[in-house]
């Protein structure tokens, strides 16, 4: 009988640490960035720090259509997040970036837009993107360790960054933030922060959808600092209402704790 009640406590314990993954889907590829390597360092450093699988689409798509998987009104909605890491600036049809916004919103699902995803369709007249994205942002710095500056640093989704945290590489974009944007965070040149100063991480929350935003990532090395890994992971918990106020994951979506992928590619990149 006592082994029994054991047996049922455990079980208890286990079914309440339990569960069902998030599914995320990342959108990735294009120009000027190691995208092939970026997936790899985005998919495993998220699942080694919370409970998450991915779908990809990884394309650079040349005309003004977009890849299937996200054509139409109904993609998102299978999702729980949709993390963007591409550079398609070549797409700038209104209609077709008004509409691939429009899916995402709809759905309510949470979303991620790092780097280059902010001048993803800067050619178009539409501002659907930036408002979504939370910046504006058309154009870019030199390439420099970029020093970070907290602004909020009560969010949860700062929680965690090092006080005048400097990236090892960086390329800093011009932002302009929209009225739904909260900066959380502004990057510049060390020594030249009246200058340079650009908000570079930020959320938003637009009518129960929820975006995490940063301008840093440029580079393999930057994306595989801890920190960066961390406060992306924080960024799609928070995205979701996953992440405690404390910047930890709520129970059931913590990750598996296993960065051996992650390590390698430090060694590869000699970072």
């Amino acid at each position: 009988m006592k082994n029994s009640l054991i047996l049922i406590f455990l079980f208890a314990v286990a079914t309440s640490q339990a569960a069902e993954p998030l599914k995320a889907l990342l959108i990735t590829g294009g120009c000027c960035h190691d995208y092939k390597n970026q997936q790899t360092i985005i998919v495993e450093g998220m699942k080694s720090r919370m409970n998450i699988t991915f779908d990809l689409i990884f394309d650079d798509p040349k005309t003004q259509e977009l890849p299937a998987l996200i054509q139409g009104v109904d993609w998102a909605k299978k999702y729980d997040i949709v993390v963007h890491n591409q550079c398609w600036a070549k797409i700038k049809e209104p209609k077709v970036v008004e509409d691939f916004v429009t899916a995402q919103k709809n759905a309510k699902v949470g979303a991620a837009v790092i780097h280059c995803a902010m001048h993803t369709f800067r050619d178009t007249p539409s501002k659907a993107w930036d408002n979504f994205s939370g910046v504006e942002s058309r154009r870019h710095g030199p390439k420099y360790p970029i020093r970070i500056k907290k602004v909020a640093p009560v969010h949860p989704v700062i929680k965690g960054v090092p006080d005048n945290w400097l990236t090892k590489n960086g390329e800093l974009y011009a932002t302009k933030p929209v009225e739904t944007c909260t900066p959380l965070a502004e990057g510049f040149k060390d020594g030249q922060e009246e200058k340079t100063k650009q908000v570079c991480i930020w959320v938003v929350d637009d009518e129960g959808t929820r975006i995490f935003g940063t301008s840093l990532g440029h580079h393999n090395e930057t994306m595989l600092d801890e920190v960066w890994l961390d406060l992306l992971s924080r960024g799609l918990l928070w995205s979701v209402n996953k992440l405690q106020d404390d910047g930890s994951p709520a129970e059931g979506y913590a990750g598996h704790g296993n960065d051996v992928i992650i390590e390698a590619l430090r060694g590869r990149f000699g970072k």
